[in-house]
């Protein structure tokens, strides 16, 4: 089983990659930081905190580094 570790700094995400568990707990917890007021990363600001946290997503400009932790296999 796979643990997920959401690592916020600078660092620019590819949609392809990511899991669709990790694309909804990106997705949430950007639109919760937008909803508490944090500052919007694109120039069209307009909309509800999910769907600006979606088109950040698909630009790129979300601002979280995820980082898979692979348990240690014993034979």
């Amino acid at each position: 089983m796979q643990s997920l570790l959401f690592i916020f700094e600078v660092k620019q995400l590819n949609e392809d990659k990511l899991t669709r568990y990790e694309r909804a707990r990106i997705i949430g917890a950007r639109a919760l930081q937008i909803s508490m007021g944090a500052p919007v990363l694109l120039e069209d600001d307009s909309g509800e905190p999910i769907e600006i946290a979606l088109r950040e997503l698909k630009m790129g400009t979300i601002p979280v580094t995820v980082k898979r932790l692979n348990e240690a296999k014993s034979n």
